[in-house]
């Protein structure tokens, strides 16, 4: 595992007990690398930077402390063990944002 999936693991054992806590932390960790890793990239079929940015500050207002600096570290490359890519399909649409978010996020039988 990498560092960023461990740290995933620490976030979503902090909140294990408040589902909604655990979406937020899902749904973080599937923008984190497109917007705040150092690796980040951001593709045109993606909606404008703001809006994207306005859900994951929301995301990380649900689970984070008040004044916690990052979920992750910058450097940081995949916190998820899945992710899903660009060029499967575009983000074009709020459905096709929800479809990439919920593809993003690992499934646990």
């Amino acid at each position: 595992m990498r560092q960023g999936e461990i740290d995933t693991l620490d976030h979503l054992w902090a909140v294990k007990d408040d589902p909604d806590k655990v979406a937020a932390v899902l749904i973080s960790g599937s923008l984190f690398p497109r917007f705040e890793s150092s690796r980040k990239h951001r593709s045109d079929k993606w909606p404008h930077y703001m809006s994207i940015e306005a859900l994951q500050d929301w995301a990380y207002s649900c689970w984070r402390a008040p004044g916690t600096q990052w979920g992750w570290h910058y450097a940081s490359t995949s916190v998820l063990p899945y992710q899903s890519w660009d060029y499967v399909y575009m983000i074009d649409s709020m459905e096709a944002l929800i479809r990439y978010l919920a593809e993003s996020t690992p499934h646990y039988s």
